[in-house]
């Protein structure tokens, strides 16, 4: 089991992923705040603070996405928002999509189903992208990131050994990166946020590639 964490303004969330519950800290005295039960058993995909009140999450088996109002009070965190996924698939990832004050959230399921949800209004999807992608293997990590200079791009990886930037408002390929070997799969990628159009990316044979998304 792993430990998903999440830095909201002046409190620290901490959960397990398997867990029914998220615990709330001080981050100045890491005094334990309140605590956050899960509307449901979900495994979670780790969570993404949208601003100084609000973080969000997606069950990692269903694409549930779920937010909440991290601000404490007199009792515990408020489930803001509780959105079934459109998207098909028995695994998803997610990403928080800039600006935050206008966040959105992302969900990637493994049948290669991109959907794109504005937290204001949730019942309806801004994009559904059916990706044409193969289906990764149960190894496969899937790994959904989005561009820290440009809202409208976010890159996956995951499906075989490549990892591909779109953009998700035109539905549209822009780069497909396959600079790692053809055996090895990409586990984990990130953007440099102080470098436009540059990205990280490890993969399962252990090496670290830096790369320019040039397109």
């Amino acid at each position: 089991m792993h430990t998903c964490r999440c830095l909201i303004h002046d409190k620290l969330a901490i959960c397990g992923s398997t867990g029914p519950q998220a615990l709330l800290f001080d981050v100045n005295s890491l005094v334990q705040v309140g605590s956050i039960e899960w509307p449901r058993p979900i495994t979670c995909a780790g969570f993404v603070a949208l601003d100084g009140e609000t973080f969000a999450t997606v069950c990692q088996s269903s694409g549930l996405q779920i937010v909440w109002d991290a601000r404490v009070g007199t009792g515990s965190p408020s489930l803001v928002l509780e959105q079934e996924s459109t998207s098909k698939g028995d695994r998803f990832a997610f990403a928080v999509i800039t600006p935050k004050e206008q966040p959105k959230i992302a969900v990637i399921s493994d049948k290669g189903q991109l959907t794109v949800f504005d937290i204001r209004q949730s019942k309806a999807a801004l994009e559904c992208v059916d990706l044409g992608l193969s289906e990764p293997t149960k190894e496969s990590n899937l790994c959904l990131q989005s561009s820290s200079h440009k809202p409208n791009q976010v890159s996956i990886s995951g499906f075989g050994h490549c990892v591909l930037v779109l953009d998700w408002s035109t539905q549209q390929q822009l780069f497909k990166y396959d600079g790692h070997e053809e055996d090895a799969t990409p586990l984990y990628h990130q953007w440099y946020p102080w470098k436009e159009d540059m990205i990280f990316s490890s993969s399962s044979d252990g090496s670290l590639h830096a790369w320019h998304a040039h397109f």
